[in-house]
């Protein structure tokens, strides 16, 4: 009974804790690893409860008798209950699926024997509860898991290559596209599905689905016998993912859509990456079309790579620099540019998107009429999630609250006021799933270009950089100093930016203090530039989300 309710306690304290972190990170080491070369993390570590916990192991060394007390079965009780109140809100954060329950089933399982077989030694017990103890329980877990599993997926995965093999036969005109690359992925997958199915029958997963498990789900649970096109993302995390999942789902175009070194701590080189992200894809595939983004400061290595490995069945196109922008206008949300000896408008303002809209285009212009999708190209939908332009206004609240909380701003120049009672508009542009280098820098690259009399960032993070993220956090510092405001969201490498920024950024902790600084703005046109997700803190913004 009391190894029980230890266990219990052990969950509690730091469990909860791990569980949900690797959850987070969808149960892969590396990133969770990757994610302690920011100073706010360490604190996951480095904290008043660990040291306490410290504190206890100590006192059960040399004060046993003094503390056996805390081994009481009613003590006990009354520690879960205190626990359990003080860890609610994080428990409803888990998502309580078969593999978190498996791995929080094990790693009690391996509390629970090891404080049996100490005979609920306290010194042990303190020791369990230790959050980096802990997290090596559950490391340890999730492996178990991923090898218990495996036979598993690779049945089902056979299982989804006899279903596409079944209609392959049925239908010889079936294709499947598969998608792949450090960035662009999801916008490519999205645009091409909003051309497509124009003229054909097109099934894909829900936007952002791209990981070996969950497609294999997906396309067991759909019917697909009665589509023309299966348009798959593929992402990766670690070498060899996309070369098992394409074994199942082996496509007939292929998108490459660039390459950065967003997840470089993961594969460890660039050189890697290209493998990983981008080459891997092409292991199964006997003979097709490839789509091929140049535009990128890696292509040069990539294309070494590529000509080694490239067949004569296999006839590759490139896109990223056969195309020319011709006009941008963020008011009207209209672009024009020039692709294919043609000149085409788009309601894609942005040149990230137009340009893998262009990728897009480079296969319909195979198969079909490009003046067929003239108006479609017109009015793309893209899910919520994507990069967009909310125009709003937000005139008429209170001014003047910001100066009492943060450090005074640059003063304006006199031309760009205007008086409390006129109207402040905002140009909000939502780009917070960008988290790769290279798309926020082009996004910096198109923000400086725009005409506006107050310009913001508002900076959540980059992740998973590894060695990599001081150097890149240099390089933005650099660039931020471009802008009148720079808002962070976290203090890391905060020492940076003060360095570089001096008084141009603000540290806010909430959506409050963020409401009160935009409250506060005097400008007639003010352009807000969002990268990367928004703290749990933030959820609530109401101006800055959609």
């Amino acid at each position: 009974m009391i190894s029980f309710l230890q266990t219990i306690i052990i969950f509690l304290i730091n469990g909860t804790s791990v569980l949900r972190f690797y959850q987070i990170k969808d149960y892969i080491y590396k990133r969770v690893i990757a994610q302690f070369y920011f100073p706010s993390s360490k604190k996951i570590i480095f904290n008043k409860k660990e040291y306490f916990i410290y504190l206890l192991i100590l006192l059960s060394l040399f004060f046993i008798n003094n503390i056996h007390f805390l081994i009481r079965t009613d003590f006990l009780i009354f520690l879960i209950s205190i626990f359990l109140l003080f860890r609610v809100s994080l428990i409803k954060k888990i998502h309580f699926t078969l593999k978190a329950v498996f791995i929080l089933l094990f790693s009690s399982i391996f509390n629970f024997y090891i404080l049996q077989i100490s005979s609920n030694n306290l010194t042990v017990f303190f020791i369990l509860c230790l959050w980096p103890v802990q997290f090596y329980v559950y490391t340890l877990s999730i492996k178990i898991f991923n090898l218990i599993i495996k036979p598993y997926l690779q049945i089902l995965a056979y299982q989804v290559k006899i279903k596409i093999s079944k209609i392959k036969q049925i239908n010889p005109y079936f294709k499947i596209i598969g998608i792949c690359g450090s960035y662009g992925k999801s916008s490519t997958k999205e645009i091409l599905i909003e051309l497509l199915k124009q003229k054909y029958k097109v099934l894909s997963p829900p936007a952002r689905i791209n990981h070996e498990y969950a497609l294999i789900k997906f396309l067991l649970k759909t019917k697909i016998e009665n589509y023309d096109y299966l348009i798959l993302e593929f992402g990766s995390y670690y070498l060899g993912n996309i070369k098992w999942i394409s074994k199942f789902l082996t496509p007939e175009v292929v998108y490459i859509t660039g390459i950065t070194k967003q997840h470089l701590f993961l594969f460890g080189s660039i050189e890697k990456i290209i493998e990983g992200e981008g080459l891997e894809i092409l292991t199964w595939m006997k003979k097709g079309i490839v789509f091929i983004n140049n535009n990128h400061e890696y292509f040069q290595i990539f294309e070494e790579k590529y000509e080694k490995l490239k067949t004569p069945e296999i006839k590759d196109y490139f896109y990223g620099k056969n195309y020319k922008i011709l006009d941008i206008n963020i008011d009207e949300k209209t672009a024009f540019f020039e692709f294919n000896q043609q000149t085409f408008q788009t309601n894609l303002i942005f040149p990230m998107q137009i340009e893998n809209l262009v990728g897009a285009l480079s296969y319909i212009a195979l198969i079909d009429n490009l003046e067929d999708y003239r108006e479609k190209i017109k009015n793309i939908d893209l899910p919520e999630g994507f990069l967009k332009l909310k125009i709003t206004d937000i005139s008429g609240l209170k001014h003047g609250l910001r100066w009492t909380l943060f450090s005074k701003l640059n003063e304006p120049e006199k031309d760009e006021t205007i008086n409390v009672s006129s109207k402040s508009v905002f140009y909000i542009f939502n780009d917070s799933y960008n988290a790769n280098p290279k798309g926020v820098f082009d996004s910096l690259d198109f923000f400086k270009k725009l005409n506006f009399n107050f310009k913001i960032i508002v900076f959540n993070g980059l992740l998973e950089l590894g060695k990599e993220t001081k150097n890149v956090y240099q390089d933005l510092a650099k660039e931020f100093s471009a802008f009148n405001e720079i808002i962070l969201t976290s203090s890391d490498f905060i020492e940076i930016f003060k360095e570089v920024l001096k008084d141009k950024f603000l540290v806010v902790k909430n959506s409050k203090e963020l409401e009160i600084f935009l409250q506060s703005l005097k400008f007639k046109k003010v352009g807000i530039w969002i990268f990367n997700r928004f703290p749990s803190s933030f959820e609530n913004n109401l101006y800055l989300k959609e």
